[in-house]
C-alpha cells in the first residue's frame, strides 16, 4: 500500500461530523455559513490531526518502554493516520522528504509541538492558518515517523518478523480500523470509545498483519520530495 491509497482510505475510518462538534460547543446545532464552514472544517481536522499525534507519541514510548514491538508498530501506524488526517486538511499529498538532518525522537516531539501551534492559535487567537507550513511540518513528521518504524525493527525479538516495511505496516492500520474497530462501515462515535472496542481482536489483527513482509527498501517506500 501507498501513501496515496493510505491517504484516501483514512477518510473512511475519519470523524468529520462538524455539526457535531459544533453541538457539543453549543449545546444546539450551529449552522455556519458557507463561506466559514470549509475553513472551519479545515482548521479542526488540523486539531484533530495535531492532538492524535500528541497522544499517540506517549502510546509510543510506553510500548518502547515495555520492548513491546507490535505496540510500537500500532502506534507508529496510528500517527501516520492522524498525518493523513492532516495532509487531507491541507490538500496535500502524503510523502516523505529526503532531508536528513531532521531525525531523532525529539525532532519528532518538537515537530508535533509547531503543528499543534497553528490550530490552537487559529481556535482561541483567531490567527490564518498557514497552510503550506503546515504542510511542510506534516512532511517532516512523516519523514520522523519512517524512521521511527526502522527504529521500532531494531528492537525486533525472536518470533517476530525481522522487518516491518511501511507498505504493511500502513495496510495493518487500515485493517485494524476498518475492519476490526468500526467493522467495516466507517466511523462511529460508540466504536471509537475504548468500553466499546475489541482490544484484543485489534491486536491479533495487527500482530497477523505485520507478520507477512513486503519486498521494498528499507526507508524508500512511500512518495518522496
Amino acid at each position: 500500500m501507498d501513501f496515496a491509497e493510505y491517504q484516501q482510505r483514512a477518510t473512511l475510518t475519519e470523524s468529520m461530523s462538524l455539526p457535531a462538534v459544533c453541538k457539543r460547543l453549543h449545546g444546539k446545532v450551529v449552522t455556519l455559513p458557507d463561506e466559514h464552514y470549509v475553513e472551519a472544517e479545515r482548521g479542526f481536522r488540523l486539531l484533530h490531526c495535531s492532538m492524535g499525534l500528541t497522544s499517540e507519541v506517549v502510546e509510543y514510548v510506553k510500548a518502547w518502554a515495555n520492548r513491546d514491538v507490535v505496540g510500537c508498530h500500532e502506534e507508529t501506524g496510528d500517527q501516520f493516520w492522524y498525518a493523513a488526517i492532516g495532509f487531507n486538511a491541507c490538500g496535500t499529498s502524503m510523502r516523505i522528504s529526503k532531508q536528513t538532518h531532521i531525525f531523532g525522537p525529539e525532532s519528532l516531539i518538537e515537530r508535533i509541538s509547531l503543528l499543534e501551534d497553528w490550530p490552537k492559535k487559529w481556535l482561541f487567537y483567531g490567527k490564518p492558518i498557514d497552510w503550506k507550513a503546515v504542510d511542510r511540518l506534516l512532511v517532516e513528521i512523516v519523514t520522523l515517523l519512517d524512521w521511527q518504524r526502522m527504529k521500532t525493527n531494531s528492537i525486533l525479538t525472536a518470533g517476530h518478523p525481522s522487518r516491518v516495511e511501511l507498505p504493511t505496516l500502513l495496510a495493518a492500520n487500515l485493517r485494524k480500523l476498518q475492519d476490526k474497530r468500526y467493522k467495516g462501515k466507517g466511523f462511529a462515535e460508540a466504536l471509537a470509545l475504548d468500553c466499546n472496542r475489541d482490544l484484543e481482536a485489534e491486536r491479533l489483527s495487527l500482530e497477523e498483519d505485520l507478520s507477512g513482509r513486503e519486498a521494498t527498501t528499507e526507508g524508500q517506500s512511500g512518495q518522496e520530495e
